[in-house]
């Protein structure tokens, strides 16, 4: 049974700084992955659209949805 996603809420500063992160090319793929993962996460995307969408396994999803909630 799947669970619940945590629920992200960002402001447009912190959004500013996730799109930054992301256009990078001094920032290694695993940041801007957590990046792209946290703005879809704010933009309402699922868990599995998010992963669909990145290529990503859904542990690495769920794991920094939940850690960016959490701070």
């Amino acid at each position: 049974m799947a669970g619940i996603a945590a629920q992200i809420e960002i402001n447009q500063n912190e959004q500013d700084i996730l799109r930054k992160i992301i256009r990078s090319r001094m920032l290694g793929v695993v940041l801007q992955q957590r990046a792209q993962i946290v703005l879809a996460a704010a933009e309402k995307l699922t868990n599995l659209q998010i992963q669909a969408q990145f290529g990503l396994e859904e542990h690495r999803v769920t794991l920094w949805r939940t850690r960016f909630r959490d701070e």
